[in-house]
């Protein structure tokens, strides 16, 4: 039912007697919409209405009963099972580089199935050393990765094959095109012919990149290149995507198309885990974070972005 935002919860309580008030629970959500349903079975029928509202306040019995920030991007039968699993798990996680700076201290961060997660933090904070490190790039001293419950260290061919990865900034063979360069991936992914013949004209066609792909990669500019690593990254249809600063050289429109692929894949049931100093777009697009400083894990929240949230991020 439509409630006015000017009307309050007494005016809808006072259409119903005491008895049956008892009996429901009330939710109110995006400050204008107004939705009961009875006890029974009532995690599933709120799950079907929260598609893609983002604070929710249920209220019982004339009081506050219980508020929170929720987004939703994995698979609705999942969901109503309430059977996460967790994609990617980092552990007391330890790096310390040989000069002895410890770029990355005790580590914990849990990203589940579906997980859109935002990974905030100045420069030299410990995030790309962090995203390195769960692909097997960096080794680190102690604690673990786990990606669907294997480490990555007994098992790292096995784990990469599930996974993704951009760099903030792209390095390509500057002598292939940019159509052998994705063949190429596909190869590796063991991409079969005709998927490819599917996925890299409407992949390279949403990222404006279908005319260029046969340009070599020494002609492109930052942005293509990024581009290009991008449909790369999506192609092989990854169950982890790792981004490091994904936005920072694309033009409007991909970074439109950027966004819708991510949520994209985390409804299929996939994860993301990308790093940014773009809040805004963290706050829009993520329903995770986790603010890092000095290598230290200071802060995880949910989406959104509350004021002591963006005070810690900006304070150190």
């Amino acid at each position: 039912r439509d409630v006015a935002p000017s009307r309050g919860l007494g005016d809808v309580y006072k259409r119903q007697d005491e008895k049956e008030r008892r009996k429901n629970i009330y939710v109110l959500f995006n400050s204008s919409y107004f939705y009961y349903c009875g006890s029974s079975n009532i995690g599933v029928r709120i799950i079907k209405i929260l598609r893609n509202i983002r604070n929710v306040m249920i209220v019982r019995n004339g009081s506050l009963f219980f508020y929170f920030s929720f987004r939703i991007f994995s698979k609705w039968e999942v969901i109503e099972r309430g059977n996460f699993s967790n994609m990617l798990e980092i552990k007391n996680l330890t790096k310390i580089y040989p000069n002895g700076k410890k770029a990355v201290s005790d580590l914990n961060i849990t990203i589940e199935d579906g997980d859109l997660y935002g990974f905030i933090g100045k420069n030299g904070a410990g995030k790309t050393t962090t995203l390195k490190a769960c692909l097997t790039i960096h080794d680190y001293d102690t604690g673990d990765i786990f990606l669907n419950g294997v480490s990555i260290k007994s098992a790292p061919t096995e784990c990469k094959k599930l996974m993704a990865y951009v760099p903030d900034t792209p390095i390509l063979d500057p002598y292939l095109t940019g159509l052998q360069y994705l063949n190429f991936i596909c190869d590796i992914y063991s991409v079969s012919k005709e998927k490819r013949q599917q996925k890299i004209p409407a992949l390279s066609k949403k990222f404006g990149m279908y005319e260029k792909l046969n340009d070599l990669i020494s002609s492109y500019s930052h942005g293509m290149k990024q581009k290009v690593s991008l449909i790369g990254a999506f192609i092989h249809e990854p169950k982890l995507l790792i981004l490091d600063e994904p936005f920072v050289a694309l033009d409007p429109e991909a970074f439109i198309q950027l966004k819708e692929l991510m949520k994209e894949l985390c409804a299929s049931g996939g994860s993301v885990l990308f790093s940014s100093h773009i809040l805004d777009v963290v706050e829009k697009t993520c329903n995770k974070i986790a603010i890092i400083r000095n290598g230290e894990l200071i802060r995880l929240s949910l989406i959104h972005i509350s004021e002591p949230t963006r005070r810690s991020y900006i304070s150190y």
